[in-house]
């Protein structure tokens, strides 16, 4: 079993149409407000960030978010992650009744430990349902 490997979904029942959650969600320097996870969003440029996240253990993780997909008519914004955490994490948004489901994926690889003393470099990157 690959320990450093992780896969976390988790679907989110919100009360909006996707028209208004979508442009809710492309603003990631938002995210600290509602997703408690989310500790700093740092833009770079206009596709890409520098953002910190609680681990499981008291620690932080610090990765870098390019967007490859942003599609407002299928509902979807996917980035690529690289730092403490590389992979890919994915907002898929559908119409549920008047709400929205709001599906969230994510698959990382977790860097190992820095050997210089750097600040650790493991744990767990967000809550949610996770399956490996």
């Amino acid at each position: 079993m690959d320990w450093t490997h992780y896969r976390f979904r988790a679907r989110w029942d919100l009360p909006a149409p996707p028209a208004v959650v979508y442009p809710l969600l492309e603003r990631a320097e938002d995210y600290p407000r509602w997703w408690p996870q989310v500790r700093g969003v740092d833009p770079i440029d206009d596709t890409s960030a520098v953002i910190r996240i609680r681990a499981s253990l008291p620690y932080v993780l610090t990765f870098t978010a390019r967007e490859v997909r942003r599609d407002p008519v299928a509902g979807v914004l996917e980035i690529a992650m690289s730092g403490d955490l590389e992979g890919w994490a994915r907002w898929t948004l559908t119409a549920e009744g008047p709400g929205t489901l709001a599906r969230y994926d994510q698959e990382v690889d977790l860097n190992p430990p820095s050997r210089s003393g750097g600040s650790p470099r493991w744990g767990g990157p967000c809550s949610g349902s996770t399956t490996r």
